[in-house]
């Protein structure tokens, strides 16, 4: 029974330690990373603005389906593997050259908005920037992302997961 009670406040400790933590993290962060594809820019911007195709080449993703648009912009359904879904709004594009989505959802702990240049350099190579500008609303999920995963985890794998979709294993920057 003492060790039930010894691991309880360790536990608890724990717990508040985590809340109070994460509750000191700012609510907002900004990351941009940087990959370079040895591929014309047409071809990473086809993949890029394309998620109707995306669930094929990006990891935890099970299906994408086009739900109808909002405000007219497109609206799409990620269905991960593990079945959470989430609603990302396309906000504008300029082809071939710039694409702009948010996290639709509102009941997520978390929000943002990416920003993707896709930029011609040379020997038909393509450079890609993905800026997210995020917030983390729950103190629990920005202790996790800060210490855990990092804030630039989604860019990164977006990143090396558009590389393998080429054959090619980028160096992110």
């Amino acid at each position: 029974m003492r060790y039930l009670i010894i691991f309880a406040i360790i536990l608890t400790i724990a717990a508040f330690g985590v809340f109070g933590f994460g509750a000191n993290l700012p609510e907002t962060h900004e990351v941009t990373k940087k990959a370079i594809y040895n591929q014309p820019q047409g071809v990473v911007w086809d993949a890029v603005s394309d998620y109707a195709t995306m669930a094929s080449w990006s990891p935890g993703i099970d299906s994408i389906k086009r739900l109808d648009d909002v405000d007219g912009k497109p609206l799409w359904r990620f269905t991960g593997e593990d079945g959470h879904v989430m609603d990302i709004l396309v906000m504008k594009e300029e082809a071939p050259m710039l694409h702009v989505s948010k996290i639709h959802d509102t009941d997520l702990p978390f929000g943002g908005t990416w920003t993707i240049t896709v930029k011609a350099v040379e020997d038909d190579k393509t450079l890609v920037t993905l800026t997210e500008e995020g917030t983390i609303e729950s103190p629990v999920w920005r202790f996790i992302t800060h210490f855990m995963m990092g804030y630039d985890a989604m860019a990164i794998q977006f990143l090396q997961a558009l590389g393998s979709k080429f054959d090619e294993t980028p160096d992110v920057e």
